[in-house]
C-alpha cells in the first residue's frame, strides 16, 4: 500500500500510528500494534526481533515505517524513544511537583552526582580491552584521521582532536553535515574516520561512515550502543555505557561523561605508549579515586 495520509492533529508518532491503524494491511498492522503494545522497549530491539515477533519480513517492518512517514526503522525507533522521553519527563516533573520539589537545588544536584558516580563505577567491566587495543592500532597507524560528531557529542570530539593533535597525529574535527560529507568522500584506504554519538543513530553521522568506508577507510565508532546503526557499519566500535543504559535514558537524561571518559583514556594510553597499563586498568584507577 501506498504513505498513509500522515498530515493532521496527531503529535507524536505514537498518536499518528494510531490514527493509521485501519489504513493498513494486516501484515502492516501487526508491526503497527507491535510497536504500541512494546514503545517502551523499542529503541532497544534490531529490525530482527520486532520482524520475529510480528511474524512478517524484515521487508514488511521497513514498509510499515515508511508508509508511516519514517525513513525506515531506524527513525522509526528514535521518534518512538523520543516520545516516549517527552511522557517521562512530563511524569517525573508531576510527581516532582506533587512531591513539593523535595529538598533544595543543591540537594539535588549532589544526589544526581552521587547517581552518576554510581553508574560509572560499572563502567569498566562493561568494556571490551580487544576493541581498545585495535582502535589504539587503528589511530597509530592512520596516515590522515577525519573526526565527525554533531549535538552533545561535539565536546566529546573536539576534546579528542585536542588531544591527537598534541600528540602528533594528522587529524580534523568537522562538525557541519556537509563538510562531514566532503571530508568522508576524500578519504582514501590508509585513512581513519572517528565518529563520536551516545545514540549511535545521528543520521548525519551515520552517513559520513557509510561514505568513508565506501571509499576504504578504517571507521572507528565511539558510542553508547553495540547495537546501533553507527556500531554495525563502523571496523571497530568501542561501546561506553553501563549495563543499565537504555535507549530512552540516552534521551532523557544524557550524558557524555561515559564517552568521555574512555576518550580520555585511550588518548592517555596512546600518549604512553604499549608498555603502560592498559586503558581499562586507567579507567578502574581513575573512577576509584
Amino acid at each position: 500500500m501506498g504513505q498513509v495520509n500522515t498530515n493532521g492533529p496527531a503529535e507524536s508518532i505514537l498518536a499518528r500510528i494510531r490514527l493509521a491503524l485501519d489504513a493498513l494491511d494486516p501484515a502492516q498492522r501487526k508491526v503497527a500494534r507491535f510497536f504500541l503494545e512494546n514503545s517502551d522497549v523499542i529503541g532497544d530491539l534490531p529490525i530482527a526481533t520486532v520482524a520475529r515477533e510480528t511474524g512478517v519480513s524484515a521487508g514488511t517492518v521497513v514498509r510499515t515505517c515508511a508508509d508511516l512517514g519514517c525513513h525506515g526503522y531506524r527513525e522509526m525507533r528514535i521518534l518512538i524513544a523520543r516520545d516516549n522521553a517527552i511522557r517521562s519527563l512530563l511524569e517525573q516533573r508531576g510527581h516532582a511537583r506533587a512531591d513539593g520539589e523535595a529538598g533544595s537545588e543543591g540537594e539535588r544536584i549532589i544526589a544526581r552526582i552521587r547517581g552518576m558516580l554510581d553508574m560509572l563505577r560499572e563502567l569498566p567491566d562493561c568494556l571490551d580491552a580487544g576493541a581498545f587495543n585495535r582502535a589504539l592500532e587503528m589511530i597509530r597507524d592512520a596516515r590522515g584521521i577525519v573526526i565527525v560528531a554533531s549535538g552533545l557529542s561535539s565536546g566529546v570530539a573536539a576534546n579528542l582532536e585536542s588531544r591527537l593533535l598534541r600528540y602528533g597525529r594528522l587529524v580534523t574535527f568537522v562538525r557541519d553535515p556537509l563538510g562531514q560529507d566532503i571530508s568522508a568522500s576524500l578519504l582514501k584506504p590508509g585513512d581513519l574516520i572517528i565518529a563520536i554519538s551516545g545514540s549511535g543513530e545521528n543520521r548525519h553521522t551515520v552517513h559520513a561512515v557509510e561514505v568513508a568506508t565506501a571509499n576504504g577507510a578504517d571507521a572507528l565508532a565511539v558510542t553508547s550502543f553495540a547495537n546501533s546503526s553507527l556500531a554495525t557499519r563502523a571496523t571497530t566500535t568501542l561501546v561506553a555505557s553501563t549495563p543499565a543504559t537504555t535507549f530512552n535514558d540516552e534521551l532523557i537524561d544524557t550524558s557524555r561523561l561515559p564517552l568521555d571518559i574512555v576518550i580520555e583514556s585511550l588518548t592517555g594510553q596512546l600518549g604512553r605508549g604499549e608498555e603502560d597499563p592498559g586503558v581499562i586498568s586507567q579507567i578502574s584507577e581513575h573512577l576509584d579515586r
